[in-house]
């Protein structure tokens, strides 16, 4: 998002507290983005408790220090965004899922209250639906749904790495926190044997678990993968899953995101024309419809993810038709750069 904002000219700074891993090149190779804007680490001191406020405030001094009145501030940490007062100008908000807790709540009411306050974004139109149910009668609670995107694939791409030739190979990119989906996977590699499950992610303690747990060979792991580098492994995967569960959890085991999430994931999917095969859930609905753009299955009832991937891999023409139809909605839907005039409209 910060290089979509600068693509379309604007002068940005992205504040970010420190990483957890050690990069292997700079922040813009590992995450395959342009140059066009400014990384400001801010420290997050490791005080039990307080961190977060801590935080905050250490930001609001860099901030407060910058040359110049910036001409919007947008964030997703709530209390930083609280602790900016010294920069009188306007505030927009993102938000992937409701307050946790009161004393969540409660922040987010006080940025409610903020005259700085001119938008909240929404990461689908659950989420949206379930912030005016929790704020009734906020005649500042201005919403707007911007889903998350991808950016286009340089160049063109090539129509052959959609048909399957070989063992099929069928992908999954992403994290293996609990509700993603990999206990499908697992069992999808013992009732589909001649089929090849490469999947790309996870920390290094995940992909222990799942090698002990299921030693298949057909079942690939290929660990973590810098961002920059994903794109050169779906190319290989004609067939993509997104089999998230009914309660999906995020980093650190925290909160369900099943019913607000909106997966980066689709999207990059979606922009090298792969062919996804999905769970059937309301969220995801928002992005993909059913036997159009994807097949959407359930979530806990393998054999349908089994009879999906047979017959994406006896029908070539079914899966080249919802390939381009997925890469087509993405163009014209779902790019940063596309997102970035929804949000900063």
């Amino acid at each position: 998002m910060a290089a979509a904002f600068a693509s379309r000219g604007c002068d940005v700074t992205l504040f970010h507290r420190p990483g957890t891993i050690d990069l292997p090149g700079s922040k813009y190779e590992f995450y395959g983005v342009p140059e066009t804007f400014r990384f400001q680490e801010v420290p997050w001191p490791n005080v039990r408790g307080i961190g977060s406020f801590l935080y905050a405030r250490a930001l609001a001094r860099q901030m407060a220090d910058t040359s110049e009145r910036p001409d919007l501030i947008y964030g997703r940490h709530v209390l930083s965004l609280l602790t900016s007062s010294a920069q009188d100008c306007p505030i927009r908000v993102e938000v992937h899922a409701p307050p946790e807790n009161l004393a969540q709540h409660i922040m987010f009411s006080r940025l409610l209250r903020d005259h700085r306050l001119d938008r909240v974004i929404a990461i689908s139109s659950a989420l949206k639906e379930e912030y005016l149910r929790r704020f009734p009668g906020r005649d500042r609670l201005r919403i707007t749904v911007a889903h998350d995107g991808a950016d286009p694939v340089r160049g063109v791409i090539d129509e052959s790495s959609t048909a399957i030739s070989g063992p099929p190979r069928v992908g999954y990119v992403g994290h293996l926190y609990p509700g993603k989906g990999m206990n499908v996977i697992a069992e999808l590699s013992r009732v589909l044997p001649m089929v090849e499950f490469h999947v790309v992610g996870g920390c290094e303690e995940d992909i222990e678990y799942w090698r002990r747990k299921c030693s298949r060979p057909n079942l690939i792991l290929h660990g973590f993968v810098p961002h920059a580098r994903i794109d050169e492994h779906l190319a290989r995967f004609p067939i993509v899953l997104a089999p998230y569960q009914k309660s999906v959890q995020v980093s650190g085991g925290k909160g369900d995101v099943a019913r607000w999430m909106s997966p980066l994931k689709l999207f990059e999917y979606m922009s090298r024309a792969r062919c996804i095969v999905a769970s059937r859930l309301p969220v995801i609905g928002e992005i993909l419809e059913d036997g159009t753009d994807a097949i959407l299955c359930d979530p806990e009832n393998v054999d349908e993810w089994k009879q999906a991937i047979e017959r994406l891999i006896v029908q070539p023409a079914l899966l080249k038709k919802l390939a381009e139809a997925a890469h087509r909605k993405f163009t014209e839907q779902f790019t940063w750069d596309q997102r970035a005039n929804r949000v900063l409209s």
